[in-house]
């Protein structure tokens, strides 16, 4: 087995989690710094950066009792049988935890 693999494998995803939670914290800088100027664009020799509008939806009483009807005839449906799947293979990996000897606290 070449463990090389899923050493960089465990890397990548590290630096994905890291790179992530900057951008997540950039944006918020970002959205930040175009409202001071009153902008809704950035045009930079990297790209345009645009505030952009997402819709978060909130719905009624009525929906929420239907989808969690939904959800049950779902749940029920796949312990009885009655749905059907179809199963691929696929890696999920799971990090080992380390443990901050400062603080003794578990870093993923």
């Amino acid at each position: 087995m070449d463990k090389y693999i899923f050493q960089a494998y465990a890397d990548l995803e590290k630096e994905k989690r890291d790179i992530e939670l900057q951008q997540k914290q950039m944006k918020e800088q970002i959205l930040t710094q175009l409202r001071l100027i009153n902008a809704d664009t950035a045009k930079t020799e990297w790209g345009a950066f645009n505030i952009v509008k997402r819709k978060k939806w909130s719905y009624s009483d009525v929906v929420k009792e239907l989808k969690t009807a939904v959800d049950n005839r779902i749940a029920e449906e796949q312990a009885k049988g009655l749905a059907t799947y179809t199963e691929e293979d696929s890696v999920a990996f799971y990090p080992v935890k380390e443990i901050n000897q400062e603080t003794n606290e578990q870093n993923t």
